[in-house]
């Protein structure tokens, strides 16, 4: 899954707020279902605010933050993040 907020200038508390409740009531999907998740975002300051609120949460799965959608590629491709169920 990739969460692209890479145009997003401002990073409202709303917008953190949803993909945290998302990634929790999708949680147990995501442990037989979700190969990983890659948050992509070119700003650091965007990455810089949503991280720590997001470090709250604890993936079954991968999860990653990304500056390209190249990056997010090469993560989702890495061994060390096949799903094994």
């Amino acid at each position: 899954m990739i969460i692209n907020i890479k145009d997003t200038s401002i990073i409202p508390v709303s917008l953190v707020s949803q993909i945290y409740n998302m990634l929790n009531q999708l949680e147990s999907i995501f442990k037989t279902n979700l190969h990983s998740t890659c948050i992509l975002s070119k700003k650091s300051t965007s990455i810089h605010f949503i991280k720590p609120i997001l470090n709250a949460y604890k993936p079954s799965r991968p999860l990653k933050f990304t500056n390209t959608y190249e990056e997010c590629k090469q993560f989702f491709i890495n061994p060390k993040n096949i799903l094994h169920i």
